[in-house]
């Protein structure tokens, strides 16, 4: 018989599940809710950085020229960065991401410069590189 103290986490599709004062609901579920709320209550931080969308659900507030994209966690839509652009790179709901063909690093010899988007490297070379002069 199960202990009734006893925690249950339950996962779907890599969600957590967490019993709150919200009730039973996703991170993603109380994020987003923390989020319409602190729009509600006029939180000018937040009001600065998220709206609603026409179905009431919280999305990023992207520059002009910037996309919207699903976050990691498919919970909401954020702004897709730009080469160059500062990112953080966190597994967490609402955070702006680097499109797919960027990369959110560190400068390895800058430890004060933020991570940013940068292209991913290509190592791939043909045989006419410049590297036949290995060859005797």
């Amino acid at each position: 018989m199960m202990n009734r103290s006893l925690v249950l986490i339950l996962s779907f599709l890599s969600k957590e599940i967490l019993a709150t004062p919200y009730g039973t609901r996703s991170k993603c579920e109380i994020e987003k809710i923390k989020i319409v709320e602190a729009l509600e209550m006029k939180n000018k931080e937040i009001s600065s950085l998220f709206q609603l969308d026409e179905h009431g659900h919280p999305e990023r507030i992207c520059e002009p020229g910037y996309k919207l994209t699903w976050d990691v966690n498919f919970c909401m839509r954020v702004c897709l960065l730009q080469v160059g652009d500062e990112c953080h790179p966190s597994s967490k709901s609402g955070i702006d991401l680097c499109p797919h063909n960027l990369r959110c690093q560190h400068d390895e010899f800058r430890t004060d410069i933020p991570p940013s988007c940068q292209p991913l490297l290509d190592v791939s070379f043909d045989d006419s590189s410049s590297l036949s002069y290995f060859y005797y």
